[in-house]
């Protein structure tokens, strides 16, 4: 998880002086000589430090050696809404001791308790046990009462305000002096389909419109890279952290969590168990949307979330299945226009166009068997009658 130890003397006195300001006690006596900055790989959002003073500089028992700081990305920063409704979800998460303890909130970002835990790896989200784990965690958050708007905005907001983006992109294109136009066109935006516009928009707002998804509080970005640790036994984890979110696994990263359709939540929790993100060359990712997950592990999850809803028999089994399939394809069009929005603006190292270009392939690929699966689930409900 964590990388290299940074060497730039800005960066290292950037975080020196944060951590200086907001954790106090030893850290004001201590010198910069003392302090450790590592670069903590897996964050496609933002950037992710941890920092440490060294094991030589006395401390109470009641201050804290190692931090996680946080500074926010690009694709964070540009809105000012995204930043707000991050650091309030974040800050009630941590007063209930639902996610990681909050040190200090600044205009660039946040300093967090760092968690000695992994990230899990893309393959153990087929592991039945991690699965239910998953699907237990995603239940209890579905469950919160948040003091944010409860209409189901944020999807089609944030779809429609990347789209703006793209569509700004797709213009730069045609001027020869852009740098845009350079690129080959394997990894340029003319290698996308002509589906990303609002028509397509419209006609993903009618397919969903055909489930009838509830509204509930949403993680809205559940996936392993970086956003789930895994303690691998229940007894590891922090005994501060109370019943509502112990487990094998704790989820952090709140940043795109909202109320919002809970199809789209469990379905882009599927979606994720098709890209491996822990990858060295580019484009730092692996995709195989052969790792869907079937009927049957879809129902492994699905059913251990009902049970921990504790309403199994409010739901229809079948019926949550097509309504996180039919929100997948919501999951692949989002990210592939937030790719596309990141591949110009984000200094992280990441493969955004070769990924965007994934995420609406599989997007299409999809689509006429959600579709086909979503006549075939009416077809029984009108037999039944």
């Amino acid at each position: 998880m964590a990388g290299k130890q940074i060497t730039d003397e800005f960066l290292r006195k950037e975080g020196f002086e944060y951590c200086q300001d907001y954790l106090g006690g030893s850290w004001f006596s201590a010198s910069i000589e003392d302090f450790i900055m590592e670069h903590i790989t897996g964050g496609l959002s933002n950037i992710l430090y941890k920092c440490s003073l060294a094991d030589h500089v006395p401390m109470s028992r009641s201050e804290v050696r190692t931090v996680l700081v946080r500074f926010y990305g690009e694709i964070i920063t540009d809105n000012s809404d995204v930043v707000l409704i991050d650091s309030v979800v974040y800050t009630l998460l941590a007063e209930r001791k639902m996610g990681p303890k909050l040190y200090g909130v600044f205009t660039k970002g946040r300093i967090e308790e760092f968690v000695p835990a992994r990230v899990l790896k893309t393959c153990e989200l087929h592991d039945p046990t991690i699965s239910r784990a998953c699907a237990r965690i995603m239940s209890r958050f579905h469950r919160l009462r948040m003091p944010m708007v409860k209409k189901p905005k944020w999807l089609f907001d944030t779809i429609e305000r990347y789209l703006k983006g793209v569509i700004k992109l797709k213009s730069l294109t045609s001027s020869s002096s852009s740098s845009l136009s350079s690129l080959s066109s394997s990894s340029s935006l003319n290698s996308l389909p002509s589906t990303l516009d609002g028509g397509a928009v419209d006609k993903l707002k009618n397919l969903l419109k055909k489930v009838n998804s509830p509204v509930v509080f949403c993680h809205n970005d559940l996936q392993e890279a970086g956003n789930i640790l895994y303690s691998g036994d229940k007894s590891n984890v922090d005994s501060s952290v109370k019943d509502h979110f112990t487990d094998i696994v704790r989820p952090i990263d709140f940043e795109y969590s909202s109320y919002n359709y809970r199809g789209f939540d469990i379905g882009n929790h599927f979606c994720e168990w098709c890209y491996n993100y822990n990858v060295n060359e580019y484009p730092y990712y692996a995709a195989r949307l052969d790792q869907f997950p079937n009927k049957e592990q879809q129902l492994n999850f699905i059913r251990e979330y009902l049970k921990e809803k504790r309403s199994f028999y409010e739901d229809d089994e079948d019926g949550l299945v097509l309504e996180a399939c039919s929100f997948a394809l919501a999951s692949h069009f989002m990210w592939c226009l937030w790719s596309i929005v990141q591949w110009k603006k984000s200094k992280i190292i990441f493969g955004y166009m070769d990924y965007a270009i994934d995420r609406i392939n599989a997007y299409l690929h999809q689509k006429p068997l959600i579709l086909k699966q979503i006549d075939e689930y009416n077809m029984k409900k009108r037999n039944r009658k």
